[in-house]
């Protein structure tokens, strides 16, 4: 071997490795990106490879096949459902025990009565009146920390239509068919974390 050749292979050696470096590197990131599965903006199906549209998300309307859009809307975590699952499967715990975790514990004023449409179904002080077609905002009990009114045909939200709902810190609105919201609509709302 020459001076020249090994001198050649000493410079080739670097860009060798770093070639191999490289298309290891890019290797990784192609497939961290196949396992991402969704474009920004979208959700997976599931454990299906389908991807939609967020705003498909909890809309009332199943769009995946397997339902997986419509499964733990009301509670982002979940762990409202799951807790709930885990005590039905549990055979040690008794009927009574579930019912009363579920009773809906609203409010009006001083009174001890749940004031909540009959349409509506009601856990704690989690109210959901979803796809009922209602068309105003319900009157429901001044403690409700949880309100659905998904997939209904409200079309405006007037001033202070939620004022007496201080303690309101979830409200949904999708789907409805909103044309005006006054700046006042949610006046009053100071524990609202998510709309």
């Amino acid at each position: 071997m020459t001076a020249r050749s090994c001198q050649r292979l000493r410079m080739d050696v670097p860009v060798f490795m770093l070639l191999f470096h490289l298309n290891a590197e890019i290797r990784v990131l192609l497939a961290s990106r196949l396992e991402e599965g969704c474009p920004l903006g979208h959700f997976p199906c599931g454990n299906m490879s389908e991807c939609l549209p967020q705003v498909l998300q909890c809309n009332g309307h199943t769009d995946c096949p397997n339902g997986a859009d419509e499964q733990r809307c009301g509670d982002n975590a979940g762990w409202a459902e799951l807790f709930g699952q885990s005590l039905q499967n549990d055979g040690a715990v008794e009927r009574d025990v579930l019912s009363e975790c579920r009773k809906c514990v609203l409010h009006l004023r001083r009174v001890s009565t749940c004031v909540y449409p009959q349409s509506c179904d009601c856990i704690q002080t989690d109210v959901e009146c979803v796809a009922l077609g209602l068309q105003e905002v319900p009157q429901v009990s001044p403690n409700v920390t949880w309100l659905s009114l998904r997939g209904n045909k409200i079309q405006a939200l007037s001033s202070f239509v939620l004022a007496e709902y201080a303690h309101l810190e979830r409200l949904f609105l999708q789907n409805n068919s909103l044309h005006f919201i006054s700046q006042h609509a949610f006046s009053g709302l100071r524990s609202l974390k998510k709309l």
